[in-house]
């Protein structure tokens, strides 16, 4: 972990004193084939990060364009029980909801992954 050893040992005991087991759920759809009108191959990958959801800012939002509020919060994960980045449409479950990947991103200070920071809404 080189340089940043402490400081990454730090953040995730952070993590784990305030935060809860979530379930990430990432699906890759079947592939369809139009000859036989079947879908093969999809599958689900789960895994089980310590996470902590937080308001960003004015978390209550309106969609574009609309007057339909939309929740969105921001979501780390630690990366040692989640060892992909999470992508957009991942599905999070957390706090007693089900949230869904906006967009993502992974620190990783000296190239070892320590947490996925996300977007996520519900």
């Amino acid at each position: 972990m080189g340089v940043h050893a402490d400081d990454i040992a730090a953040v995730l005991e952070a993590i784990r004193e305030t935060a809860l087991r979530v379930t990430v759920t990432r699906e890759t759809p079947a592939t369809y084939d139009p000859a036989t009108q079947r879908g093969s191959g999809g599958t689900t990958d789960t895994w089980t990060p310590f996470g902590v959801l937080l308001p960003v800012g004015d978390s209550t939002l309106f969609a574009p364009g609309t007057l339909i509020a939309r929740t969105i919060q921001e979501l780390w994960l630690e990366a040692v029980n989640m060892p992909v980045e999470p992508r957009p449409g991942d599905r999070v479950a957390a706090g007693g909801h089900l949230w869904t990947v906006l967009r993502a991103m992974t620190l990783a200070p000296d190239g070892t992954p320590i947490v996925h920071r996300c977007f996520v809404e519900r």
